[in-house]
Formats: structure tokens, sequence, C-alpha cells
């Protein structure tokens, strides 16, 4: 509809006819300045408002809508086409416009929660380095929340401390600990790889001897998978695969020592080398001791194929750790990385595991 041409038509038969713009709006019940508004074409007439002026005038509603008299019936038709037409085509418009936004909003919302949740969930499990002490935990990081849980499998406890460098977390008179933090409580989860790297349980027998292990974090899983595939049911036909995590290599139950926990120890080379599998944890662990410097490295199978690696290089007289990695086994980019864990791999873990 030409706006325009409309306000110069309603004029002109208004004038045509007679009457004033106050007369016309008392006949509307509307004010005079709608009708100077409809005539200087900044506003436009409802359909019913156009219904009542064709009413008054006694011209039809096509004319008005048209903005011109018209009494042929053909050109009636195609005038009430043309301006259905156009109410569609506005209507599509704000649809479209309307459906856009929406799509908009969706998309911004997804990918504000996929920058916020993507990879930021990680399960470790918990173990502590070869001072002989048996730990076993779980670790879970997310970004609003941590949880942590350990404990120790030794006897007569008194006190059991867990440290983040030297600032202590808990403290308890049993032998786990369990602890719980909400993002922005403090400072303890502020860098996940710091806080995994800086674990240290101080722990006070009954006899009031001493001894502190290192806390080792193994990642188990990370939500970086964007789909998961569906897992078997627990069934008399799957149970093998249930009881995967408490499988022992043949060459290891021969070969190796087990203990009253069920995990088992090779010693080798006069004590200088310690091979040991914990079986609950499914690691592999290699501890070789060469003058002052101790090299520890730990293969980690992950039942949701996460395998991964830890080594470490401490010199025990100057009580300085010298060099460290961690990686997933299928994530080794550095040539250093690869010429260790190639030759722990080949000469310790694959002679006993495949």
């Amino acid at each position: 509809m030409d706006r325009e041409k409309i306000s110069k038509f309603l004029k002109e038969i208004r004038e045509k006819n007679g009457l004033s713009q106050e007369e016309l709006a008392d006949k509307l019940y509307v004010t005079r300045q709608a009708i100077s508004a409809w005539e200087s074409g900044k506003n436009y007439p409802h359909l019913e408002t156009l219904n009542q002026i064709s009413k008054i005038f006694n011209i039809s509603l096509i004319s008005l809508i048209s903005g011109e008299e018209v009494n042929d019936k053909e050109k009636e038709n195609e005038i009430i086409y043309t301006t259905i037409k156009k109410e569609q085509n506005k209507t599509k418009k704000v649809l479209i416009t309307f459906i856009t936004i929406i799509v908009l909003l969706l998309l911004t919302f997804f990918v504000y929660y996929f920058i916020n949740t993507y990879r930021r969930t990680s399960i470790y499990r918990i173990t502590a380095d070869e001072t002989g002490v048996i730990v076993s935990g779980i670790f879970i990081n997310t970004k609003s929340q941590n949880y942590l849980n350990l404990s120790i499998k030794e006897k007569d406890i008194k006190e059991l401390s867990l440290y983040y460098k030297d600032k202590l977390i808990d403290g308890v008179d049993s032998n786990s600990i369990t602890f719980q933090e909400s993002y922005g409580y403090n400072e303890y989860y502020s860098y996940e790889k710091d806080f995994t790297d800086n674990l240290t349980l101080k722990i006070v027998y009954k006899d009031d001897t001493l001894q502190d292990a290192k806390i080792r974090l193994t990642k188990d899983f990370e939500n970086k998978e964007l789909f998961f595939k569906k897992t078997e049911s627990i069934s008399e036909e799957n149970s093998e695969s249930w009881e995967y995590n408490k499988v022992v290599p043949e060459k290891i139950k021969k070969e190796f020592k087990e203990n009253e926990y069920g995990n088992y120890s090779l010693i080798l080379n006069k004590g200088k080398v310690i091979l040991s599998y914990i079986t609950d944890a499914q690691e592999f662990t290699v501890s070789i001791q060469e003058n002052n410097i101790r090299k520890d490295f730990d293969y980690a199978i992950s039942s949701y194929g996460y395998n991964s690696f830890w080594y470490s290089e401490y010199d025990t007289e100057a009580k300085k750790e010298l060099y460290k990695f961690s990686s997933y086994e299928d994530d080794i980019n550095d040539e250093k990385i690869k010429k260790i864990t190639d030759y722990y791999m080949d000469n310790y873990v694959n002679k006993y595991i495949n």
C-alpha cells in the first residue's frame, strides 16, 4: 500500500464531501490530530476505520486501500491480491526476523556453554610416590566445584594432614581425608596444574614417627569428547569387562611378589630398580636409583582409553626435583619425552604387561 497516495486520497474525498477534519473526527470517534496525521502520511488508519470511512463517503474499501477510485472489477481483484501478498510478505519478514533472533540467542548460549564446560571436568586417580605408603583416592576438578577423597591403607595412624605447598588443606585423626571446595571460595584451586603438582601427605603414626609422601595425581578422564559411545550394561556375558580393573597380567603374577593388599613388586639390580604393579589402579611403576638421582616412571592404564605417563627425576641429596612430565599416551609431541617413554615402555612395561 502506498501511504502517500492513500493520505492524499483521504484528504481529497473529505474535502469533496465538504467535511472538515473536526467533523470527520466526530463521525469516526477519533481526534482531529488523528485525521491530520492520516492526511499528512504520518500515520495510517486501521482496516476497521477504513471500513467506516468507506461507508461515510459511500466509496469502496478497495478504493481507499489503493488510494484511488476503482470501479473496474478486474482491477479490484488485482488490488486485493497485491494487498494480501504484501501483508503476507510483511508477516513473513517479521517471522523470519523473530526466528533469526531466537536462533542467534540459542547459538550464543550453546557457544558460551561449550566454552565454559569443554575440557573443564577432569577426574584424577590419587597415588603416592615411592615411599612405601599406599594411597588411593580420587580428585574431581570442575569449573564450579572440586572434590578430593583419599585414604591410606596404613594402620596405627595418629594424624593425617594434606598440604598444598606449605598450606594446610585438611587434617584428621583417621586414615582418610575428604575435602570439597566451590569456585571462588579461596585460593587452593586457582591453578589446576599448580595444585595437582604440589600436594603432600604428612603422616604421624601412633608411635609418633613421621613420614611425608608426595601425592601423585594421574588424569584418568577429561570431557574432551564431543560424542560419547553407549557403554554396554553389566551382564553375565560381559562380566569379564566389569572385572577389568582387577586383572593382573600373567607375567607379573609369576615373576613379581604379591603383598597383603593385592599389589605386586619386583626388585632388580640389587635394589637399584624396583618395579611395582598396583592392581586396583592399573598402574605399572618403575623406580630407578642411580647414585643420588632417583627416576620414577608411572604408566597408568585407563578403562576409558586415556592411558597416561608420569615421570620425574629427583636429587635425593639436594632434595630437589630436576625434571618431570606427564602426558597421555597418544599425545606426545616432545622428542625428549618420547625418548624417555619409549625407553621405559620397551625395557620394562611391555615385557610384563603386553
